[in-house]
């Protein structure tokens, strides 16, 4: 069995700063990552947010409830329909296609 070896004070230190320095660098890493990851995700997939979509959207809106029974919701990314039911049974159909 071996005896353990005793590091110096000045070991000890530069080991914790290597420890330091390792940590240090792996955060940025990590932080450079997700930023990175973010910025590809806004290039590719942007969206628009305008007030002429957002006005399009709502007479859509308008105009889908006053002539349906169902209620549809339509924002400048998708379209969606609230289920509604179909017999008395309780059968819930989404209306999609």
């Amino acid at each position: 069995m071996t005896t353990p070896i005793r590091f110096t004070r000045e070991e000890r230190e530069r080991g914790l700063r290597r420890v330091t320095q390792i940590t240090r660098a792996t955060a940025l890493g990590g932080l450079a990552a997700v930023v990175g990851f973010a910025c590809a995700a806004a290039a590719t997939n942007p969206g628009k947010t305008t007030a002429t979509a957002t006005t399009t959207a709502a007479m859509a809106v308008a105009a889908s409830s006053a002539t349906t029974t169902t209620t549809t919701t339509t924002t400048a990314l998708q379209r969606t329909t609230t289920p509604t039911t179909t017999s008395s049974r309780g059968v819930v159909t989404t209306g999609g296609s």
